[in-house]
């Protein structure tokens, strides 16, 4: 970049009433000749650096602007003599400055650095517009000893409105579905209530009007008919009582989340090899509804995740409260695996995945970590704050 040396014009004023600088590619008598400062270089460059679609800064130590090219002024509003001999920090978002002084004094303490720093930042324009940037910034010592700091700015306003714009339609999407997992749970213990309090009872009900009819017969075939037929609502009165539980459970809504986890792990171990050793410390208090369904359809994915896949005979659950969070850690010596491939994609099935677990943790300020090496077991983390700050789970 040619060197632009600032002079005073006593006479000139800019719009604004200040003492208009110019920049000017002669070197006086008095001036230290720079590297760029040769006349046939900076005559050739100055056609490229007024004209490229970039914009270009040149600054001293200080931050004060020593040359800005065309494009620079006018993306921002202004004419080139209007910043020239003005602090760079006028351009920027009143809110970026603090950063990005701290940013600027880091680069211009390390001059002639191989590789240049780059930031993105937001800039005002003249008309009071927001402008992001993407900068480049490079810090050289010139042949005079001075430092001064190299600039090249390239709009991503646009890039930047795309981001924000995936930012809200992401958040909209999480709070869709976290009203969908509500709606869910909802007709989950709808049906639920319904298997337990009609189709359950009636047979129940049914069993014992069978038994009556059998102590009241005394033909030894109809006895054997009807135990029979025993045996078969047996069947469907376990078959209906599990149904209702996975489908959701009654010990969550009328005890409290440690005691239904506790039921979980039992229930789990029943149907598998491997049994689960729960342990609690730190009482949990009543929670919001909506947080403890996420925390229990959490907690049991990762249960079933260990009971699938651990291949070992036994597995510890820890439940603990430590001040305002509350963790739950699933531990076991099984095979592993390799966590890295594991949780990172969504599952177009529904249901609590990992990657689901991980994005309501998310939501609710709270966090999932998964630890495991092939041959070295698994570990399971689920932690989340009593208090809920997200208006999505209250």
């Amino acid at each position: 970049m040619g060197d632009f040396r600032v002079r005073a014009s006593r006479g000139a004023r800019n719009r604004e009433g200040e003492p208009r600088s110019e920049a000017s590619g002669a070197q006086t008598a008095k001036s230290v000749p720079t590297r760029d400062s040769d006349p046939e270089r900076e005559s050739g460059f100055r056609p490229f650096y007024e004209n490229i679609p970039l914009m270009f800064f040149k600054m001293d130590a200080e931050g004060t602007v020593l040359s800005v090219n065309r494009q620079g002024a006018e993306e921002l509003g202004y004419e080139q003599d209007e910043l020239v001999g003005q602090s760079v920090l006028r351009v920027f978002h009143e809110d970026d400055r603090p950063a990005v002084s701290r940013q600027f004094a880091k680069c211009a303490a390390s001059p002639d650095v191989d590789s240049a720093v780059k930031w993105e930042f937001r800039k005002i324009r003249r008309d009071g517009s927001t402008l992001w940037v993407q900068e480049s910034v490079r810090a050289v010592r010139e042949a005079d000893g001075q430092t001064v700091v190299l600039v090249v700015c390239v709009d991503v306003t646009e890039r930047k409105q795309t981001e924000q714009r995936l930012l809200e339609e992401q958040t909209k999407l999480r709070a869709l579905r976290t009203e969908l997992s509500r709606v869910e749970e909802r007709e989950r213990r709808r049906i639920a209530v319904g298997l337990h309090d009609k189709i359950g009872q009636n047979l129940a009900f049914a069993k014992i009007r069978l038994g009556e009819i059998r102590d009241a017969e005394s033909s030894d075939e109809a006895r054997r008919t009807a135990e029979a037929i025993g045996e078969h609502l047996d069947q469907a009165i376990h078959a209906t009582r599990t149904l209702t539980f996975e489908l959701s459970s009654p010990v969550l809504y009328e005890v409290g989340l440690e005691a239904a986890i506790r039921q979980l792990a039992d229930r789990m171990g029943e149907q598998n090899s491997l049994r689960f050793r729960v342990r609690s410390a730190g009482a949990i208090p009543a929670l919001p509804e909506d947080l403890a369904i996420v925390i229990y359809r959490a907690t049991g994915e990762v249960l079933l995740n260990a009971r699938k896949h651990a291949n070992c005979s036994e597995a510890h659950v820890a439940i603990e409260r430590v001040a305002e969070t509350v963790r739950i850690t699933v531990q076991d010596d099984g095979v592993g695996f390799d966590a890295a491939e594991m949780g990172t994609t969504f599952s177009p099935s529904g249901g609590y995945g990992l990657f689901n677990i991980r994005e309501q943790m998310k939501q609710i300020g709270g966090r999932f970590e998964l630890h495991s090496t092939p041959g070295r077991g698994t570990r399971a983390v689920i932690a989340f704050p009593l208090r809920i700050e997200d208006e999505g789970v209250s």
